[in-house]
This record gives C-alpha cells, sequence and structure tokens, in this order.
C-alpha cells in the first residue's frame, strides 16, 4: 500500500517542485537558506556517499547508525527507496547509454530524461537490488517510503507549521531532483562513442565529487572519485572509516 509506484513516484515529484516554487515565492529568507542547506546534506551524505557510493557500489564500508541515517534522510530526495535507485543505478551501469539504460540523454528526449519514472519501458529486475532488499532495514523502508513521508510531513506540520514543513521537508527534494537529473544527463555527454560516461566540473561542485564521472565509470568500486581532487564525498567517507577503526 505504502509502496512507490509509478504515478505516485511522478505525482511526489511535482509536490515537491510545487514547494519549491511557494518556498522561493512566499518563504522568508531563513527558509530558503535552511532549504538550501537540507538540499546540500541530502545530496553530499544521502546522494553521493549513501545511496551511491555505499549501496549501489559497495564501494566502503560504513558505520550502520550513518548508513541507516543516509538511507532515511535520502528518502526526502523523493528519488526512489534504497532498493529502487540501486536497482535503477546498477541496470545504468550494466547498459551506459543503451535502449536499457533507464536515464540516457542519448536515448531521450529532455522531459523523458527529466521524468524517466514516465518514459522508460524497460524491464527492471529486482536481482539488481537483491542484496539489499535482503537487508531488514533497506526492505522495510522499501515497502512503507511513502508513510515514511506521510508521517513525517503531519508530525512537522503540528510541530514546526505548514510553512517551514514545505521549506525543510518537500522544497528541498526538488533541488536534489534536478542536481540528479543535471548529473544523469550532463556526465553523459562524452564524445567517445564506446564511453559516453565523461568528468563534468559543473557536477563536481553542486554533486560533491559525483562528477567525476568518466572516473566512477571506469572504476565503479573505487569510493574516491576525485582521485586527489575536490571531492567532498571521499573527503567524508574516508573520516567515517578512520573513525571507525
Amino acid at each position: 500500500m505504502w509502496e512507490l509506484k509509478t504515478y505516485r513516484y511522478f505525482l511526489l515529484v511535482i509536490l515537491a517542485h510545487l514547494g519549491l516554487v511557494y518556498t522561493v515565492w512566499n518563504g522568508s529568507y531563513t527558509q530558503i537558506l535552511c532549504m538550501v542547506i537540507l538540499h546540500i546534506l541530502n545530496i553530499w551524505i544521502a546522494g553521493t556517499v549513501t545511496y551511491h557510493r555505499l549501496i549501489s557500489h559497495k564501494s566502503w564500508i560504513a558505520p550502520r547508525w550513518f548508513e541507516i541515517f543516509g538511507t532515511l534522510l535520502g528518502v526526502f530526495s523523493f528519488t526512489g527507496t534504497s532498493v529502487t535507485r540501486t536497482i535503477v543505478h546498477r541496470q545504468h551501469h550494466a547498459f551506459p547509454d543503451t535502449k536499457k539504460d533507464p536515464h540516457s540523454p542519448w536515448i531521450n528526449n529532455w522531459w523523458q530524461q527529466y521524468f524517466p519514472m514516465l518514459a522508460y519501458k524497460g524491464e527492471l529486475t529486482l536481482k539488481l537490488g537483491k542484496d539489499v532488499y535482503k537487508d531488514p532495514f533497506h526492505r522495510w523502508v522499501h515497502h512503507h517510503y511513502l508513510l515514511i513521508i506521510l508521517l513525517t510531513v503531519l508530525a512537522c506540520c503540528y510541530l514546526i507549521g505548514i510553512q517551514w514543513t514545505i521549506a525543510l521537508v518537500i522544497a528541498p527534494g526538488a533541488l536534489s531532483w534536478i542536481t540528479i537529473y543535471l548529473g544523469n544527463t550532463l556526465c553523459h555527454l562524452g564524445t567517445d562513442e564506446n564511453n559516453r560516461a565523461c568528468n563534468n566540473w559543473f557536477i563536481v561542485l553542486i554533486g560533491f565529487g559525483e562528477g567525476w564521472h568518466g572516473y566512477h565509470h571506469r572504476n565503479p568500486t573505487d569510493p574516491n572519485f576525485g582521485q586527489g581532487k575536490w571531492d567532498p564525498g571521499w573527503w567524508l567517507i574516508n573520516l567515517l572509516e578512520k573513525k571507525s577503526k
């Protein structure tokens, strides 16, 4: 009942964008600043460090508390559960920039790239995320994704009011969606026909190291995307690994 289906997914993303417009138009400067800060934390902690490098590629070993925190934070990027994001991302790596790729700018037009949940007609198999689904925590999040969002929104409306809830819970998801869309697009406009994945400095900056995409596709299990260059995602991973030893 609370799982993320195609049109529920689409409506959730539209709701986040409406929240973004509302906050920019009606929110205070403080609310807008808080929205941006939460978006930054989501892309950095949840997006690149947890969902991408940890869960999808298992390229580093995280403390369990951090994996849980990053996963729950990432729910509010509105980009899918840890299970579905892993399946989509592993499919992308298996078939980059082909018709089996869920989000290739060489296959999709702009709106299909922005709303891949409506455009992609290929098959996504649970086998690609079977290891994540076996984890009781990730399986629970997968089956209660919308319930987690609903209860959080209701609790925040009660505690901090509707306008702050929109600014802190709903609107940041639209910024995260835009960032991930830009990454999926700009980092696959390379000129090599055999490997379109390429580095992009703009995505490096706004994605906290995600823009080193050419290196990442050549070395998908290496969490150090930047290789000594600007990569806050790797800096955080390195810090957490040192602390856990």
